[in-house]
């Protein structure tokens, strides 16, 4: 029987990210196998550059690094950490469990609470319902302690451990949605807050959205290298950081792009930020090592779009990446906006 050469072609690519991973000392989870995987198999572009300069500069790819790798590139919490917070939630649920069971005065909603907790823990959960589990054990044993003094030291010490797990998992939660290179939020946390926007929209709101690329990224990369890519992928988020303000909601969504999410904001005031923006950063001049040699400024191509009442995300995305295309195809280094296109 012929062997489906696409199962042989991954075959091969997992036998390459294996012996890397040997190679290199790196443990064989899941995580650090999918990223070993898509460097061997070479279509992801940003992976294969920044592992082939980290081993240029024989950097050791230990426990953090490894980690670092997958949540920048993936951005979620890895199968293995996860599965670890549920291991240590059970624990925890069986041992506040056996220290109620001689309870009655103030434990009844705590037991039902554990009871719920281990059904949730056997069906399977991900991280927001583990927060959800682990908040409400914490105010459940709460309670124990201020009902029952007799047991309160014992319910109190299992307490602080949950607390404790409990500002583990919003760590967790926080990294998750976070983007490790630039410390913006990622495409993860971009995708939920602009479905709750399209989903809560009303009459009367006013949200612009703006998309930016880095002009010429890939040639600054190749030039300068991944590492003064990353110093530069850095300082664009910064500088955007500094131009809007608190409640507005930055994104790196992909290589070298960024969204922007302006609410209470028209198309006008949408696109004079956007100019803004563009203005600081091509402003800047960016230099490498320690003697500080220049290599020269870095610019922007912005579309930006006042997101309509019934607008469809997909139509939304369609529409401003297209006028993020013009920007491009017009010249790059400039803000193109449905005002721009419709006038």
């Amino acid at each position: 029987m012929a062997v489906n050469p696409d199962i042989t072609i991954s075959a091969s690519h997992l036998d390459a990210a294996l012996a890397e991973m040997k190679a290199l000392n790196i443990p064989t989870s899941p995580a650090n196998i999918r990223v070993w995987y898509d460097f061997c198999e070479g279509e992801n572009r940003d992976i294969v550059v920044a592992i082939t300069e980290l081993k240029s500069n024989k950097i050791p790819f230990d426990a953090d690094l490894c980690y670092e790798l997958y949540h920048r590139f993936y951005g979620e919490l890895p199968a293995e950490r996860l599965e670890q917070f549920k291991i240590a939630l059970a624990e925890m649920v069986a041992e506040l469990g056996i220290q109620l069971g001689d309870i009655a005065d103030g434990s009844t909603d705590c037991t039902d609470a554990l009871a719920a907790a281990e059904q949730a823990l056997a069906d399977g959960c991900e991280l927001e319902a583990l927060k959800t589990i682990t908040a409400q054990l914490v105010a459940e044993s709460r309670k124990v302690i201020e009902h029952n003094q007799q047991m309160g030291d014992i319910v109190k010490s299992m307490q602080t451990q949950m607390s404790s797990l409990q500002v583990n998992l919003e760590k967790a939660s926080t990294e998750a949605l976070t983007d490790k290179l630039t410390g913006v939020s990622n495409r993860r946390a971009y995708d939920r807050k602009l479905d709750s926007i399209l989903a809560n929209r009303k009459e009367g709101d006013e949200v612009c959205l703006l998309m930016m690329d880095i002009d010429h990224f890939k040639k600054f990369n190749d030039t300068h290298g991944h590492l003064m890519g990353d110093k530069v992928l850095r300082f664009v988020a910064q500088m955007i950081l500094k131009v809007i303000k608190g409640d507005d909601f930055l994104a790196r969504t992909g290589g070298e792009e960024f969204q922007l999410v302006l609410e209470n904001c028209g198309l006008e005031d949408g696109i004079k930020i956007a100019e803004k923006i563009r203005e600081v950063i091509g402003a800047s001049k960016l230099t490498k090592g320690k003697d500080r040699t220049p290599v020269g400024s870095v610019t922007l191509s912005i579309g930006v779009a006042q997101i309509g009442l019934e607008e469809r995300r997909n139509d939304l995305i369609n529409r401003v990446d297209g006028y993020l295309y013009d920007a491009k195809s017009q010249g790059r280094n400039r803000v193109v906006s449905e005002e721009a296109a419709t006038a």
